[in-house]
């Protein structure tokens, strides 16, 4: 791509410069914004009336139903002003990933209404929408979120911040142009992503495969083999022993890390999302760290104890478990089970199966 003649400062440090004829303006000054109606979620039909569009129905640049999927039984005079209509862009304004979901509504998605919580961007002059899409999922606006977004329990964003993101308009001549060099060059690397991810997922599920028959059938193909007694495992070698886990130690639960007593130095903490985030398997060296003062509240571990995730993002993050091999003495966040096990006993590192979701080993 050839640069343009002459360049100018856009105003906005994290942009920088922009080429001279461009412009920089606010979303808010060339769009409506508004959030959605405050419908009782009791209220919701499941399976039939008019598709509502709440956060959980906002991903990554689409929109996702199935299951999450909830209907409106009609609409009356109230709610036609939350009518979406195509071209409308919605942009979910809670939780983790807040400032990453968003999408734009389809002829072919139509009826939808829009609820609480989640934005709606509607351009009203000769911006194109598209042009702005992808502005909102480029990373200069999940940096401006980053800087805005409020409580980082449950993190969330204004109409107000949306309003005031900067936008990078172009001359309308060039604008359909940037789309389509921009869609042609995104859907050849989304294609690449998407046929690397599939290699991934069965690599993912022969390495499963291998580790399932291994801690359940042994090395030796020729061993007489006995009914465990559990119909998800099957056959065991007949010399091995099946126990409960239960019965190799015992039981804790850590107390409750917020993310403002992370410090830079200090102690080593574990949290219950940096187990499903941050490590895999092993934990040699935790990646934060607690104040003596905060660390009051938890519960301490050493080389050999097993954690497991209380909860997560998704049904996928809970019940996931890593072995903590280092040397020093660590401490474990709320949402962390913790089994300390028995004198003698140590949980193979590399056992790390859907398998251990169960409470036998």
């Amino acid at each position: 791509m050839k640069k343009y003649p002459k360049y100018k400062d856009s105003g906005v440090e994290w942009i920088g410069e922009i080429p001279e004829h461009w412009n920089c303006i606010k979303i808010g000054y060339f769009s409506k914004l508004i959030t959605g109606f405050p419908f009782k979620s009791e209220e919701f039909d499941f399976e039939e009336g008019i598709k509502v569009v709440r956060g959980d129905n906002i991903t990554e640049g689409n929109l996702r139903w199935g299951e999450k999927t909830r209907y409106w039984k009609e609409i009356t005079d109230d709610l036609e002003g939350v009518m979406l209509q195509e071209n409308d862009i919605v942009v979910g304004m809670d939780g983790s990933k807040v400032g990453k979901n968003y999408s734009i509504i389809k002829q072919s998605d139509l009826p939808l209404l829009l609820v609480q919580r989640v934005c709606r961007i509607r351009i009203t002059n000769d911006v194109n929408p598209i042009l702005v899409l992808f502005q909102i999922g480029s990373d200069y606006f999940r940096h401006y979120i980053n800087v805005l977004k409020t409580d980082p329990m449950i993190p969330h964003i204004t109409q107000k911040n949306i309003f005031d993101f900067p936008i990078i308009i172009p001359p309308v001549p060039e604008q359909p142009q940037i789309v389509e060099f921009l869609d042609k060059k995104t859907s050849i690397i989304d294609d690449l992503i998407q046929k690397k991810q599939r290699k991934i997922e069965l690599l993912k599920e022969h390495r499963t495969s291998i580790i399932n028959h291994t801690v359940t059938k042994g090395l030796n193909p020729d061993v007489k083999m006995k009914d465990s007694g559990v119909e998800w495992i099957g056959e065991i070698p007949e010399h091995w022993e099946l126990r409960r886990i239960n019965t190799l130690g015992g039981f804790s639960k850590g107390g409750g890390i917020r993310k403002d007593e992370i410090i830079p130095s200090g102690l080593p903490c574990i949290r219950y999302g940096e187990i499903y985030t941050q490590y895999d398997r092993i934990v040699y060296s935790p990646v934060s760290c607690i104040s003596k003062e905060s660390s009051l509240q938890c519960e301490s571990i050493k080389k050999g104890d097993v954690l497991f995730t209380g909860s997560g993002e998704t049904m996928e993050d809970i019940g996931k478990c890593v072995v903590y091999f280092g040397d020093d003495e660590v401490f474990v966040g709320g949402d962390v089970i913790i089994l300390k096990l028995k004198e003698g006993i140590m949980l193979l590192p590399f056992v790390r199966t859907e398998k251990l979701k169960n409470i036998v080993v």
